[in-house]
């Protein structure tokens, strides 16, 4: 699944990736951060003097719930997109903003609870609200920019160059079961029960996993899944026909691929549109 966060950027969604990623020292030492600096800015909770150690622990549950709530609304997304066999892109600052305004009900329920009081919703104001949604979208930006960089490439990232020219794009890698599949070379993939075969140009691999996952990973540019046991990549395809009854695609490499009834229509348009020379 593709997700495009609020600076825009284009993430592709691995759940491996995005598990490590919360577990991670640098993102739990940033939420530490971010609940240390708002009990620092407001020396009150519903308006009421609080010690600064109540405070931020106050804040830290609210981190760690907005978390929460914003996972399990991707995880809901996901799974949605999938049943319906959607493939655009997911905007994240909605799911942000829903999780983080969850997130401060939550906690005031859970305050109010514990002090036995009645009026802290009352308390509870627009500006509230807002601030904390623009504080959300902050640390949304701060995660995409700063640490999700670091992570994902495990270095420091490098300054810009001074150069003018822009640098050329480069090939895309989906990193599946912490593997890194690059797709320049990728002709065709292959399930095999709980496996899945990825043929490359020179080499093959065998990776635990299921099909409609690594197809979420991927767009319509970079290929099709013709059967239900078969993606093919783009430029692998170099015809179609029909053997033995059935269609077929052939690839590059001489092997030919089968094609679902059920799909077929679907395949037919995708060859017009992405490979019209076919």
């Amino acid at each position: 699944m593709h997700v495009i966060a609020i600076n825009g950027t284009r993430i592709t969604c691995d759940w491996s990736v995005l598990h490590r990623l919360l577990s991670s020292g640098r993102m739990n030492g940033a939420f530490i951060l971010i609940a240390l600096a708002l009990a620092t800015y407001k020396q009150t909770l519903f308006n009421i003097p609080a010690p600064y150690l109540t405070r931020i622990i106050f804040w830290l549950i609210g981190v760690y719930l907005t978390t929460l709530y914003w996972y399990l609304l991707i995880r809901a997304v996901h799974l949605i997109r999938d049943r319906l066999k959607v493939g655009a892109a997911v905007f994240n600052y909605p799911a942000t903003a829903i999780a983080t305004v969850g997130a401060v009900f939550t906690s005031t329920v859970l305050v109010s609870v514990l002090t036995q009081s009645t009026f802290l919703s009352a308390s509870l104001t627009f500006g509230d609200f807002a601030r904390n949604l623009l504080i959300a979208g902050l640390v949304e930006l701060l995660i995409v920019t700063s640490i999700l960089p670091f992570f994902w490439e495990g270095k420091t990232a490098a300054p810009y160059p001074a150069a003018a020219k822009p640098a050329p794009p480069e090939p895309r890698t989906i990193l599946f079961d912490e593997k890194g599949i690059h797709l320049a070379s990728l002709l065709h993939v292959r399930s095999q029960e709980h496996y899945l075969e990825f043929v490359f140009e020179q080499t093959e691999l065998l990776l635990r996993g299921a099909l409609k996952d690594f197809v979420a990973m991927c767009d319509d540019t970079d290929g099709i899944q013709c059967h239900r046991s078969h993606w093919v990549a783009k430029k692998a395809v170099t015809g179609r026909k029909r053997h033995e009854g059935n269609p077929v695609l052939l690839l590059s490499n001489g092997n030919s691929v089968p094609i679902a009834r059920g799909r077929l229509a679907d395949v037919k348009s995708w060859l017009m549109q992405h490979r019209p020379e076919v």
